[in-house]
């Protein structure tokens, strides 16, 4: 009887499997990670509309261009798990207060550890609380003021070079070919207003004479033709101008249409880029500002305008807007790999540091020499003049 219960046991065992024989090293396996990567979300406080729209949505371009092409590689690894990166963009109008609203919401609710900024009052505004351990990321911020760098704060990173280093090359450029009476026709925002500032100290250090302030609200007039006859009344001999492309290239169509025949100074918010396709050469003429990046000379930069190009369309051309922010995100995806963080801002921003000099075949700049302490980046400037129906030669602004 025994012999017979054992016998329908073991019978019992084999058909329901647990007498199957396994490997022995089966016994002390560790379960599979998944290999499904995790996401890391990327924000940004930028204007999306108004009429400072269009520069947003290069920024957007040069950010998510170069997330897919980080995506496209599978991401960013840390600690062995894959990262892919996610752009939450939130509209900032250019207005400081909803640029500080933004940047708290993207850091509580969306978990950014990394947030772009375009508004030196937002940045600011801002800086009053990305240290604290609950609202803890690091600014990137896309403005050349000395102001956003000079508060102490540690997870600030100012990717451009600083704008005091422009007026002086082209004022002096300005007067020698068309005089020394310059009125000032610039955007009223925060980052105008301080290249109005440092425009007007170095006119008046070179001898020159400013007529009047007859700046207006780039992001809001359509018509500028009141603030422009107003400064053509004084006689000037050059224009400053400037702030986002669209209504700047209005500015100089009414000069133009005014019969204005002098220069342009042009802070570096507007692209030559984006200008020669909204105004024609003629209206063009005279006018001095950063180079267009078509024009610049570097090993990667050919690289990535046929990337562009093949994304957004061969008869578009990037901007300053599009080549820093794709620059910028893909150092911080490999500062994120050097650092082995992907939430640690601290850690981050170190990683992104080490990175220095950035350059090569990656990178569509000649390279990013150093970003220091107060986070300010040391990049060089260039600039260029458009006259004669044509783009000069580049020159260097230190």
């Amino acid at each position: 009887m025994l012999s017979t219960l054992v016998i329908l046991l073991i019978a019992t065992l084999v058909a329901s499997g647990c007498g199957s024989a396994k490997p022995a090293e089966n016994s002390t396996a560790k379960p599979a990670e998944s290999l499904a990567p995790k996401v890391v979300n990327i924000g940004a406080t930028i204007p999306l509309s108004g009429g400072a729209a269009l520069f947003g949505q290069n920024i957007v371009e040069g950010l998510n261009m170069g997330i897919d092409e980080i995506n496209s590689k599978g991401g960013v690894t840390v600690g062995g798990q894959k990262y892919t990166f996610k752009l939450v963009t939130l509209d900032g109008q250019w207005a400081a207060n909803l640029d500080a609203t933004n940047g708290r919401r993207l850091s509580t609710e969306n978990k950014c550890p990394i947030v772009f900024e375009t508004n030196p009052g937002g940045g600011l505004a801002m800086e009053q609380y990305n240290q604290n351990p609950d609202t803890n990321f690091l600014i990137v911020g896309y403005n050349a003021t000395d102001d956003v760098i000079s508060q102490g704060n540690k997870l600030i990173w100012r990717m451009v070079p600083p704008l005091t280093s422009y007026p002086a090359v082209f004022s002096k450029m300005a007067i020698e070919k068309y005089g020394k009476k310059l009125a000032l026709v610039a955007d009223q925002g925060d980052y105008a207003k301080t290249w109005t500032t440092e425009e007007t100290k170095a006119w008046q250090a070179l001898g020159g004479t400013v007529t009047g302030d007859f700046s207006a609200d780039y992001n809001k007039e359509t018509d500028f033709s009141t603030f422009v006859t107003k400064a053509l009344a004084t006689k000037p001999d050059v224009l400053f101008i400037g702030g986002p492309s669209q209504p700047t290239a209005r500015v100089i169509k009414a000069a133009r249409q005014m019969g204005f025949k002098g220069g342009f100074i042009m802070l570096d918010q507007a692209h030559f880029d984006e200008l020669d396709k909204l105004v024609t050469p003629e209206e063009l003429n005279g006018t001095i500002g950063s180079l267009a990046m078509t024009k610049y000379n570097s090993v990667g930069m050919p690289k990535f305008i046929a990337a562009y190009k093949a994304k957004f369309g061969a008869t578009k051309d990037p901007t300053w807007d599009q080549t820093f922010h794709y620059n910028a995100i893909k150092m911080i995806a490999d500062g994120m790999e050097k650092a082995q963080s992907v939430t640690d801002p601290t850690k981050i921003f170190a990683g992104i540091k080490a990175l220095c000099p950035y350059k090569g075949e990656g990178t569509p700049f000649v390279e990013t020499t150093k970003i220091d302490d107060r986070g300010s980046t040391e990049v060089p400037g260039i600039g260029i003049m458009f006259e004669n129906g044509k783009y000069g030669e580049p020159f260097i602004v230190k």
